[in-house]
């Protein structure tokens, strides 16, 4: 399977958030883990993951 990969930054950017709030979301602790696969020091996403994780979230979400 061919996966498309985003970075840390990609993905920021892509949830319009800061680096470090996608790093928040790596860590076991977080109530809503990013799915990610940590490689070494590197943390690389797949888009469709993401996506899927966006739309899971965005139904919890109420906006006034």
């Amino acid at each position: 399977m061919n996966y498309s990969l985003l970075s840390v930054e990609e993905v920021g950017g892509h949830l319009k958030v800061c680096v470090s709030w996608v790093y928040g979301h790596t860590r076991k602790r977080s109530t809503e883990l990013l799915p990610g696969y940590r490689v070494g020091k590197y943390w690389p996403f797949r888009e469709d993951e993401i996506s899927s994780w966006v739309q899971r979230h965005s139904r919890n979400t109420k906006v006034p």
